[in-house]
């Protein structure tokens, strides 16, 4: 039951999740393909929530059995999400260490990324809404970090 209500907050929450019409640009080679964040990877898999007002208070999505796919084309297109329930393609472009995600509605979100020994790490800068920490009722605000590995 955790792992449906993570996956479908996660799924709400996901960065980039439809068409966008503005031009694509050039994907490093780098970052282009299919990556993978499940059980079979742990660790370095990870997809991790932490309470802002509580730091030591996270969860990570993986560790509860989720399987998260990310697509990266060299063209710009950006495919994130549950792989049981992938959002359509929005589009994507890097910057020197971001990712810039724009989704059918032109909500724009930025993600801080590296490579780390074929790792790709991710720290999104947006602010997450999707779990209730401390069980008050109230769904809390969260950071996120993620550690995906190239399929």
């Amino acid at each position: 039951m955790r792992r449906l209500m993570v996956a479908g907050l996660l799924l709400a929450a996901a960065p980039g999740c439809g068409d966008s019409n503005g031009p694509a640009e050039s994907i490093p080679a780098s970052l282009v393909g299919v990556w993978q964040a499940n059980a079979a990877c742990a660790p370095p898999c990870t997809f991790t929530l932490t309470w802002k007002s509580n730091p030591q208070a996270s969860l990570d999505a993986i560790s509860l059995g989720m399987a998260l796919r990310m697509e990266i084309g060299a063209d710009g297109r950006f495919q994130f999400g549950d792989v049981t329930a992938m959002p359509p393609a929005g589009k994507v472009r890097a910057t020197a260490q971001e990712l810039i995600v724009t989704d059918a509605d032109g909500v724009v979100d930025t993600v801080d990324y590296h490579l780390d020994a074929g790792a790709l790490v991710l720290n999104f800068r947006r602010e997450f809404t999707v779990l209730d920490f401390d069980a008050d009722g109230t769904k809390d605000a969260s950071t996120a970090a993620a550690v995906f590995v190239r399929r």
